[in-house]
């Protein structure tokens, strides 16, 4: 019970995960009405124009109400299409029952977008004061019909089936990169736990080097191991850090390494200011110091 989220979290989440579906759907379905009013805009101008330029007599709104009613509800059933496409995508096998699957459910979009049409304009026609409106014989409109509606679904499942490869691809390509980074991370995670104890040993051979010899070295060398292990600490979660704030922690060590090698350690550094914003894995210069070391 303690692994289950308490309510308010619950609330915020579902809360949080309504807004994003609601906001993407609506977005989604913004474009693609603006889309299709766009089809159904530029098919009417070519429709009327046709008329136009032949010179025939026709009122503007008996194209217009076609187009519009034609693009709408195919847009109306575009769900169905796309449910379609992604329950049956293409396979090596099964190739009879996947045309089988897809024809038929091409033919039954068809065959409710043709309703559809005849009902909703037998509807408007009259209600816009240009008469009946007739749709020849339904048995044959369904054949007419039904060729251009086979390719408009063969055309949108094949964009489905194209866009959620490509989708598959993006997400397959950011998951490797999240393990990659992640396998980075663990890398420098382990480096870090390899550095920090040799060097705690280091540190402390050095304070027992000159404890009995000369107390204050011992004493300041104790001060500026433990001004390390704070710096250490304060950035256990961060793989990466600002050159300058490295450079603060290898001055911090070499104080006492100095401690331990007195006069026999000189070591010279000579970074350009220009660099020291630059972030760069953490504790990265300490291996080299100690090998020269």
């Amino acid at each position: 019970m303690a692994l289950l989220p308490d309510r308010p979290q619950l609330r915020t989440w579902l809360r949080t995960w309504l807004r994003t579906w609601l906001r993407t759907w609506l977005r989604t379905w913004a474009i693609a009405f603006v889309g299709y009013t766009a089809l159904a805009l530029l098919s009417f101008g070519y429709k009327y124009l046709d008329f136009v330029s032949r010179r025939q007599a026709i009122d503007w709104r008996v194209p217009f109400v076609k187009e519009i009613t034609g693009v709408y509800l195919a847009l109306l059933l575009l769900p169905a299409s796309i449910w379609a496409a992604r329950r049956w995508p293409p396979r090596r096998r099964g190739i009879p029952l996947f045309v089988l699957r897809h024809l038929l459910t091409a033919c039954a979009i068809g065959f409710m977008h043709t309703t559809l049409m005849a009902i909703s304009r037998q509807i408007l026609f009259p209600l816009l004061g240009v008469g009946q409106y007739n749709y020849g014989d339904m048995r044959v409109r369904y054949w007419m019909e039904g060729s251009m509606q086979l390719i408009v679904y063969a055309l949108t499942a094949g964009f489905v089936w194209l866009l959620d490869r490509y989708k598959a691809s993006r997400d397959l390509e950011v998951s490797q990169a999240q393990l990659q980074t992640e396998l980075a991370q663990a890398q420098l995670r382990n480096l870090q736990l390899q550095l920090q104890p040799h060097f705690l040993f280091n540190a402390l051979n050095a304070i027992s080097s000159v404890m009995y010899e000369d107390v204050a070295a011992a004493d300041s060398t104790v001060t500026r191991l433990s001004d390390f292990l704070r710096l250490t600490l304060r950035r256990a979660d961060a793989q990466e850090v600002r050159l300058a704030d490295e450079l603060e922690m290898l001055d911090a060590y070499l104080v006492i390494m100095r401690a331990r090698f007195e006069d026999t350690l000189e070591v010279r550094m000579n970074v350009d200011p220009e660099v020291r914003p630059a972030f760069v894995p953490q504790l990265i210069l300490q291996p080299i110091v100690e090998r020269i070391a």
